[in-house]
């Protein structure tokens, strides 16, 4: 009986010891984790600001093209109207 006790004892003392060890790696485990997971963000930022940056242009490049659009359209409106009077 004495013998089963003490084995009973040291598989208890050696499951402990490894309970640390294992918290320590899911820790390690976590922080590269963490790491790669604020490393994606970053990137995930970076491209954000250039697609602002990107539909700012666009945006701004459209509305240049809608105004001389109209400005043409009344051109060929006059003109169809009033064919004439590019002829003076």
């Amino acid at each position: 009986m004495p013998e089963i006790k003490r084995k009973t004892t040291e598989t208890q003392n050696e499951s402990n010891q490894l309970v640390p060890i294992s918290k320590e790696i899911d820790f390690e485990k976590f922080k590269r984790e963490a790491g790669q997971f604020s490393n994606d963000l970053k990137s995930l930022k970076t491209r954000q600001n250039d697609l602002e940056k990107i539909t700012k242009i666009i945006f701004s490049q459209n509305t240049k093209l809608l105004k001389e659009n109209k400005i043409l359209w009344n051109e060929l409106i006059k003109n169809k109207y009033f064919p004439l009077s590019a002829v003076f």
